[in-house]
């Protein structure tokens, strides 16, 4: 399946599972739509999804007897969990069963709220994972990874959340619009990210508010000329070329991280 018609089946799941043809076909690019218009065609005739009429309107419906085959195409993380299976037994083997923490969504849905759980490696207890438990019976995951690792999700929201808000108080519902899609996507994201930075002390969350404010606490990462923090020129080691009569004219300063006159 290519990604026109995965996107199309992502798109219907978003949308309760019908959306009308044309608004369908319409959220893809202008120069997109003839690939989007034919997916939907080829989506058709393998029966993932049919048409109705309601007056002048054709809809298009993902039947639900096909909904957890869509959600196993577009999300392969997603797995259907019998109610009776303890939830300890669907988390991967490489990760620790129980959770290091708990907390649940703020919307509801189905009469109820999804279940989040945050879960070391077994292996490596700096990497978190983020297993959700939704109330129509899904478990997905997030791997919110190493705050060391500069690469992570969880570094990368660290890094734009300081060059984004530099520092002013920002409501959770901000990161939506403001950060990069690719670091957003169904917003869950959001939740289980700013819940950890919060946990390891790098948010501070306003008390009553959905609000949050960065903390002093700075991120270090592996690569030490990567900080979440205010970029700074890196200022070079004295070369040999710095040297006179075998002597530095400056001094490298560990501590400040920069260089000054030799007055010795």
């Amino acid at each position: 399946m290519d990604r026109f018609e995965k996107a199309h089946l992502r798109i219907l799941l978003k949308n309760g599972n019908e959306m009308e043809k044309d608004k369908l076909v319409e959220s893809f690019p202008n120069d997109k739509l003839s690939q989007a218009y034919d997916a939907l065609l080829r989506l058709i005739q393998l029966r993932y999804v049919t048409l109705k009429y309601v007056g002048e309107k054709c809809i298009v419906v993902l039947p639900k007897i096909m909904e957890e085959e869509a959600l196993r195409i577009v999300e392969p993380d997603f797995k259907i969990q019998n109610a009776n299976t303890p939830r300890g037994e669907l988390i991967p083997r490489d990760y620790v069963a129980e959770p290091f923490h708990k907390f649940y969504g703020e919307k509801e849905i189905h009469k109820a709220v999804s279940e989040y759980w945050l879960c070391h490696k077994k292996k490596d207890k700096d990497f978190v994972g983020c297993f959700i438990f939704n109330a129509d019976g899904t478990r997905s995951s997030i791997a919110i990874g190493r705050l060391a690792d500069a690469n992570s999700l969880v570094s990368k929201y660290l890094e734009e959340i300081d060059r984004i808000f530099q520092g002013r108080v920002f409501a959770k519902s901000e990161l939506a619009h403001k950060l990069p899609r690719c670091l957003v996507r169904n917003r869950q994201p959001i939740k289980a990210v700013t819940e950890y930075l919060v946990i390891e002390g790098y948010l501070e969350r306003i008390e009553g508010t959905s609000k949050f404010k960065r903390t002093n606490k700075i991120h270090v990462v592996d690569s030490l000329d990567q900080l979440s923090r205010p970029k700074e020129h890196a200022v070079a080691k004295p070369t040999p070329s710095q040297w006179i009569n075998g002597k530095p004219l400056y001094y490298y300063d560990e501590a400040d991280e920069a260089l000054y006159p030799n007055l010795q």
